[in-house]
């Protein structure tokens, strides 16, 4: 109990209360929400959840319910913050992703469609394909005009002037979402999330939260730098919990299968501690023919406090497996069984991998989300910069012929190829 709610700052009470937190998300994900969404599925619902704000570990909490949740405010979103709810929803099967779109755009009746639309490319980049407005709050007939306001919305309903054009920007969320619900995710790279190394660092807050509007907690973490990263230079990725790993199998020509989709590496952003049962994981996919890459280093120690001796003896045999050999270039690699443990320079380590990226990334502002299906594969292209573009676009998977669609018009044509 000192350790746990005094003021030591020492290793172990940071991993006393590593082992609290993580306690407390277990029984959110292991009791709680799985006790709500078995109470909604006998009385015939579905369940959406935004599992952001929670202390638990987002991943799996998104995962519990049928249909994952995020949000986005104007000034503090962030695409990559946005991705926990989808990547939980590509990696367990999850067809929809929900986003609560249009909060607190600008103040009331201020918002136009234009500020809409821009905030819609944002989330169908990071992974939504179901976007929910926000809000139409219940107001009485008898209430002068504006009615009753929700404090934190834009306004999508009948007392709004902008509401007679809102048919437009419909059909353009219409157009994008018959895509974007088709088909299946396309992400190369599963990229996890040492979440013990947040739980095990100190901090006056015994159970910190994960906030997708304070965003801190994810920029300041080696995940949120190299998501940055592999963002801005074309590389498209899900990110992985380690209850998530654990569901992993290596497919057919390294490949690496779970429930929801298909990805060609895993990445380990650079991490102190990660628990042995994660790192066996790993290396037995590597052994069964999966390329594992850990970017600048290996783990150095198991998390928590808990069986602490006999779990480092555990996560010790685990790394002795990984006799990596001299470095090539700027990363070592280890051979283990059909595959192979790559550490270093993520990018040098990634391309030793053959892991492609998007170079439309290259132009200021060009991105992109990508799904395939049996005969071929589907973009979602936006323009986030300042500049229009008119040049050639080389794109990371080969194709006979390319279909363009305009979401606002609805024009179709075919693409002229070189």
């Amino acid at each position: 109990l000192p350790a746990l709610f005094g003021k030591e700052v020492n290793d172990r009470a940071a991993r006393v209360r590593c082992d609290y937190r993580e306690t407390v998300s277990d029984l959110m994900v292991e009791k709680s929400l799985p006790l709500w969404v078995k109470w909604a599925h006998s009385h015939g619902f579905q369940t959406r959840n935004q599992a952001h704000g929670s202390p638990g570990n987002l991943l799996d909490l998104y995962a519990a319910a049928d249909i994952p949740e995020t949000e986005m405010f104007n000034q503090d979103r962030n695409k990559l913050v946005s991705k926990f709810a989808s990547s939980a929803a590509h990696v367990t099967g999850k067809n929809l992703v929900a986003c609560e779109t249009g909060t607190w755009l600008k103040e009331h009746f201020t918002e136009t469609l234009a500020d809409m639309k821009s905030l819609i490319d944002d989330v169908f980049l990071s992974g939504v394909n179901h976007v929910i407005y926000h809000g139409t709050c219940y107001s009485p007939d008898e209430a002068d005009w504006p009615g009753w306001l929700f404090y934190a919305s834009t306004e999508m309903n009948p007392r709004n002037s902008i509401w007679r054009d809102v048919p437009a920007l419909n059909a353009y969320n219409a157009r994008c979402q018959s895509v974007l619900q088709s088909g299946r995710p396309d992400n190369d790279i599963l990229l996890y999330w040492p979440v013990h190394d947040f739980w095990q660092q100190p901090g006056d807050r015994l159970l910190p939260h994960f906030n997708v509007h304070s965003r801190g907690w994810f920029e300041a973490q080696p995940i949120g730098k190299t998501a940055k990263h592999l963002w801005n230079r074309g590389y498209a990725f899900d990110y992985v919990s380690d209850r998530q790993l654990a569901t992993a199998k290596a497919g057919k020509s390294g490949t690496i299968r779970l429930p929801g989709s298909s990805y060609g590496v895993v990445v380990v952003p650079p991490c102190d501690c990660m628990p042995a049962l994660t790192l066996q994981n790993l290396i037995s996919l590597a052994r069964a023919g999966a390329t594992v890459v850990f970017e600048s280093h290996l783990p150095k120690d198991s998390p928590g406090f808990a069986n602490l001796e006999k779990q480092r003896a555990k996560f010790k045999r685990a790394l002795r497996e990984v006799k990596l050999g001299p470095a090539t270039g700027k990363f070592q690699e280890a051979k283990i069984g059909n595959g192979r443990v790559l550490v270093g320079e993520l990018e040098s380590a990634l391309a030793g991998a053959d892991v492609a990226r998007e170079a439309m990334f290259d132009h200021a502002g060009l991105m992109c989300l990508r799904r395939a299906y049996d005969n071929g594969h589907d973009y979602f292209i936006a323009n986030r910069g300042e500049q229009e573009i008119d040049d050639w676009i080389t794109l990371a998977r080969r194709g006979h012929s390319v279909v363009l669609m305009d979401g606002l018009s609805g024009r179709v044509g075919a693409g002229e190829l070189r």
